[in-house]
């Protein structure tokens, strides 16, 4: 019979979480890229779980191993972008609803359609693969396996022209986004 490991408790210094960081990056990253297929909100989101974890790192207090402390605020953290990102969906449409029915709204209209056509002028400016890409991920809602599998290229290859993707359409928006 194996006795139970024992169970850890410590504070979280500059150097205990250089270690927790080092010793684990890799497998929460795993995590996130396994549960979004994208690359880049994978790497942001385990940057925001170290970043939570540092800022904490006063009042928090890990007990237990701490690779199963990282594996449960990864899954959870996970399972709040997915709830986050419904319920950003859902108010995107109720606001297209309520927009829609609203009166005097007309120039809430014209910048509205103004935006629309500077991303749909954006993305028919793309080169072939990426705007293709772009188009079937975004506009048709297809995870970037599925993409890859439909146009028969590699995973990597969907990822870079996403990436790419929205590196133009962030950099040609500002205008919209500020």
């Amino acid at each position: 019979m194996s006795s139970p490991s024992p169970e850890i408790s410590f504070l979280i210094t500059e150097q205990s979480f250089i270690r927790l960081f080092n010793d684990n990056w890799n497998k929460v990253y795993t995590v996130f890229y396994k549960g979004t297929g994208d690359r880049e909100l994978a790497k942001e989101l385990s940057q925001n779980i170290f970043k939570s974890i540092w800022e904490r790192r006063a009042t928090l207090h890990i007990s237990g191993r701490p690779e199963h402390y990282l594996l449960g605020a990864t899954k959870l953290m996970l399972i709040n972008h997915y709830r986050n990102a419904k319920i950003r969906t859902a108010h995107q449409l109720a606001f297209e609803v309520g927009y829609s029915d609203t009166d005097n709204c007309t120039e809430q209209q014209v910048l509205y359609k103004d935006l629309n056509n500077k991303v749909q002028s954006l993305v028919d400016r793309l080169p072939g693969q990426s705007k293709l890409v772009y188009q079937l991920s975004y506009e048709q809602h297809l995870s970037n396996k599925e993409v890859a599998t439909r146009l028969q290229v590699s995973l990597k290859t969907v990822e870079y022209h996403l990436s790419s993707a929205r590196k133009l359409l962030r950099r040609s928006l500002q205008e919209f986004i500020s």
